[in-house]
């Protein structure tokens, strides 16, 4: 009988990096940042939702979803998840990860709808090749 070949292992690694628990420290230092990265998120979320409905033809603007989160509320989930944090070290991951990333994100938002139009305006007026000419042999 034949036997099947082994594919080698692929180490999976985690979406987010994986580290320590947040220091009570670290925590305080991380909290008006991550506060200010989550209002940041919430805001292009709404963003995002209200293209889309654009695109679907409705009322684009529509009463928001995650942009109307007040202050008290964003400081309750900033404060879970520093807690969180402290014990359990990939709640600490994605409160880094939500720091560490905001700039990627906001330089996406910034770029991605520019390369999606460029893209758009390249397709609509690309100009027509010329026909090959065969030479004769």
């Amino acid at each position: 009988m034949l036997e099947k070949p082994v594919a080698p292992s692929v180490e999976k690694k985690p979406l987010l990096p994986q580290g320590r628990k947040l220091s009570a420290t670290e925590a305080n230092t991380l909290t008006p940042v991550f506060s200010d990265s989550m209002e940041s998120y919430f805001k292009y979320m709404d963003e995002y939702l209200w293209a889309r409905q654009e695109k679907a033809g409705k009322s684009s603007r529509e009463a928001p979803v995650w942009t109307d989160i007040d202050e008290e509320e964003i400081a309750a989930l900033t404060r879970v998840m520093m807690r969180f944090g402290q014990h359990n070290e990939a709640a600490a991951a994605v409160v880094r990860g939500a720091i560490e990333l905001r700039d990627y994100v906001d330089v996406g938002v910034v770029f991605a709808p520019r390369i999606q139009k460029t893209v758009e305006i390249i397709r609509e007026t690309q100009i027509p090749k010329p026909p090959r000419v065969r030479k004769s042999a």
